[in-house]
């Protein structure tokens, strides 16, 4: 697993706190942006999306938290891999989400979404995507038995 640089998270953790307290707003824009990119991912939302939001909030907000000990979030990372895998999440949609993410994040932030918090946020999403990813390749097999 790669690690981020200290200047990175830092860079994530600040840019997060002075998003977090409009948290709702922020998720109902990544939604509304990852489904207009990707209207057949809606279909995969169980659970109305307010509870998934506060969901996305929290587990953000927490993966954030812990940027500098991802090892340490790692295998809750993984077991959330397999169940958006189980769910009918595939490895290629992770690259929509990372755009909606992205776009969300600009849009909160404004000028001061610029290039190098661009790159950390990037940076910082491709190892939290890629142990999820990792944790729905361990469940692919078991799906095709069942």
């Amino acid at each position: 697993m790669r690690a981020l640089s200290a200047e990175q998270i830092g860079l994530v953790r600040g840019s997060f706190d002075s998003i977090a307290p409009q948290a709702a707003a922020f998720v109902d824009r990544f939604y509304g942006r990852l489904f207009s990119l990707r209207p057949d991912l809606r279909a995969l939302f169980r659970r109305p999306l307010k509870d998934q939001g506060r969901m996305l909030a929290s587990a953000l907000a927490a993966v954030v938290a812990s940027l500098e000990h991802i090892d340490v979030i790692a295998p809750a990372l993984r077991e959330l891999g397999g169940r958006h895998a189980a769910y009918g999440v595939r490895e290629e949609d992770y690259a929509d989400v990372g755009d909606a993410l992205l776009w969300t994040l600009e849009a909160a932030l404004g000028a001061a979404f610029g290039a190098e918090l661009r790159r950390a946020w990037t940076d910082a999403y491709g190892v939290i995507a890629d142990t999820m990813k990792a944790g729905a390749a361990a469940v692919a097999p078991q799906r095709r038995v069942s």
